[in-house]
């Protein structure tokens, strides 16, 4: 049973007071004549559906950013709270919350949010940009197009995490409930992120403002003054009958202008061959109908699911791993599948979280400066979470310190941490490449000693061994400072992931690499459209790390793949998973995170070694187009091609082996 919701209605306790007795008065008497129904088990059956409690777990991905193009504002944020949904997807409502369109704050919603995804239905809650009249404040239409952001976004999330994105439903409180309508019946915001309404289930406004007065002049602010800016403003002047359907719920103690607002536009909705209902439930305020939403009984929560499934009824979903029977030759169509994303389930997934959400710390001792990238909030239910968190070190490349160190990876490190990994991020750049060794060799065991004094982590972390991945010149300088980790008095390194590791300042000491533990499990990744690969160091690599067995040392090369649109493109920028420099797609999921999730947890907890190491479909797939068209696998190969079949009977010259 939840426990009681925060908002109370002042008015229902006097009605249960009047009542209450001759209810069970009433009760007693039809028991006695036998004209009471019987209870056949431990409670009797109730007459109203109600929803059922509990139903699945939630995993919460707080403050995501929407928009990070020009103009972005803080504001820009969303909150997603999904149900774990086994072998299918949820539906998702995107809801903007109160404020008059000049304030709103989406975190007052949590806990409605969270109770509705027990209950089935993922929500989105998304702040937008507002007409506060500040110098940063906006006006109409900035408002919805910042939801449009948010639906696009949200769409784009469920793709890559390889979820159905046809389940669409958008809405939202007072003004949030005004945008929402206003998305779904003005197609030109949707169509500025490459969508339609047809992309949308549904709308669900409660206590809406759903008509802005040409004449009137109210909240100026946000809409100004102009009477034909103010009337497109309106959802009504914008309906078709191909705008989507309409549950409008207002409360009986909201103001008669709200309710009738509510069914003036339901009925112009059915008037043009839509559908819509409006409906106003009894016992309830503004703030009260939010309040209650999810919990045991409440009709409002009723009439939103029930609205939800008859939507998603309403036609054939498609499924979120379809399957595909190919045809003798390609179909026109094989072009415009989208590629793949993360794997619905295991390493490299989104269903790894078992944080709620991430915390970045910048931290700085003189002139050496890190970052520290930690799960955080309340822990799923799940055994792994009992067990020491491992730590990994991780050195981007060189090229990511111009679109700031850590933010063409976020992604990547947050979904490292959400699945339970203290990550050490090094600044190393702001040294000359000649110093960069140095620099580390400071600043590492600095980091980790910071770490292990902290109270809030020395009890949690694994204080014995630690985990190094890099990208680039990073890759190299990982692999360098594990092999000196005895003279840095760093934990014993357990596993190494290499991603298209380059080397052109000489940073490898190939004879230190023998001082590796030979139990060390090595991952490296290559690319086929790397141009600039560094042939010689990854030779290098293979040969001087000859002594850790070949079961737990692999190189894996990934393809490219332009069946669809757009194409996946195996080059160096294809480790980044966050614009500037990257995009996330299929090569991400299946490749770097599933391997180095998989590496993680394989030489922490010995499991999921199957997808890191061996060379089976777990390891080297990598999913499938939006048709079900399988994307290219990986490969797996016993070294780097060699550049001289003669090698072996030439003596190794070079700086990096003295």
């Amino acid at each position: 049973m939840r426990p009681a919701p925060t908002l109370i209605d002042p008015t229902a306790s006097p009605a249960i007071a009047h009542w209450l007795p001759a209810f069970i008065l009433g009760l007693g008497l039809l028991a006695v004549a036998g004209l009471a129904e019987p209870v056949t088990g431990a409670k009797a059956r109730d007459p109203r559906p109600r929803p059922a409690q509990l139903r699945y777990t939630v995993v919460s991905h707080l403050d995501q950013t929407y928009h990070s193009g020009g103009g972005a504002s803080p504001r820009q944020r969303l909150d997603l709270f999904l149900p774990q949904m086994a072998g299918s997807s949820p539906p998702v409502l995107v809801f903007a919350p109160a404020g008059a369109w000049a304030a709103g704050d989406r975190t007052v919603y949590r806990p409605q949010a969270r109770a509705l995804a027990e209950l089935g239905l993922g929500v989105a809650l998304v702040d937008h940009r507002i007409s506060d009249g500040s110098p940063a404040g906006i006006q109409h239409p900035e408002h919805v197009r910042d939801l449009a952001r948010a639906v696009g976004f949200v769409r784009s999330w469920l793709l890559v995490a390889g979820l159905d994105a046809g389940g669409i439903f958008v809405g939202g409180h007072e003004a949030g409930a005004h945008l929402g309508a206003l998305l779904a019946a003005d197609p030109r915001y949707l169509e500025e992120q490459g969508l339609s309404p047809a992309d949308l289930r549904g709308v669900i406004g409660l206590s809406g403002i759903y008509r802005i007065d040409p004449a009137d002049g109210s909240w100026s602010g946000a809409f100004g003054l102009d009477p034909l800016r103010r009337g497109e403003a309106s959802p009504d002047m914008h309906l078709r009958a191909s705008t989507p359907p309409m549950l409008l719920l207002t409360a009986e103690g909201d103001a008669s202008g709200r309710r009738a607002d509510a069914a003036a536009l339901v009925s112009a909705l059915i008037r043009v061959g839509s559908l819509g209902d409006a409906r106003v439930v009894a016992g309830r305020n503004a703030e009260s109908l939010i309040g209650y939403l999810g919990w045991e009984s409440d009709e409002a929560t009723d009439l939103i699911l029930q609205f939800v499934q008859q939507r998603l009824a309403a036609r054939p979903r498609p499924t979120a791993s379809p399957t595909r029977t190919p045809p003798p030759t390609p179909t026109p169509t094989a072009v415009d599948a989208a590629p793949p994303g993360l794997p619905p389930r295991g390493p490299g997934s989104a269903r790894r979280a078992i944080y709620e959400t991430t915390r970045v710390e910048p931290r700085q001792v003189g002139d050496l400066a890190w970052w520290r990238v930690l799960p955080e909030g309340a822990v799923a239910e799940d055994p792994l979470v009992s067990a020491p968190l491992p730590v990994l070190i991780f050195l981007p490349a060189a090229e990511a310190a111009g679109a700031g160190l850590l933010e063409p990876y976020r992604r990547w490190l947050d979904h490292l941490a959400l699945s339970g990994v203290v990550i050490l991020v090094p600044d190393y750049l702001d040294a000359t490449p000649e110093r960069w060794r140095a620099h580390l060799a400071e600043l590492l065991p600095a980091a980790v000693a910071e770490l292990r004094a902290d109270p809030e982590l020395a009890r949690r972390i694994d204080r014995e061994t630690l985990f190094w991945a890099g990208h680039g010149e990073g890759a190299a300088l990982a692999v360098a400072s594990a092999a000196d980790w005895f003279s840095l008095g760093l934990p014993l390194p357990r596993g190494l992931f290499l991603a298209l590791p380059r080397d052109s300042h000489g940073l490898v000491d190939g004879l230190a690499l023998r001082r590796l533990p030979p139990d060390l499990q090595v991952l490296t990744v290559a690319a086929t459209d790397d141009a600039q690969a560094d042939r010689v160091l990854e030779e290098l690599l293979w040969d001087r790390m000859s002594h850790v067995p070949a079961l737990w040392r692999e190189r894996l090369v990934l393809r490219s793949d332009a069946y669809g649109k757009p194409a996946m493109i195996a080059d160096f920028s294809s480790v980044y998973s966050d614009a500037p420099l990257g995009l996330l797609d299929g090569l991400d999921g299946y490749g770097y995170w599933k391997w180095l999730d998989a590496l993680l947890s394989c030489g922490h907890l010995g499991a999921d070694c199957e997808a890191a190491f061996g060379g089976g479909a777990p390891q080297l797939g990598m999913g499938a187009w939006s048709d079900g068209q399988p994307a290219r696998p990986a490969l797996r190969s016993a070294g780097p091609p060699r550049r001289f079949p003669w090698k072996g009977i030439l003596p190794w010259v070079g700086k990096r082996a003295q």
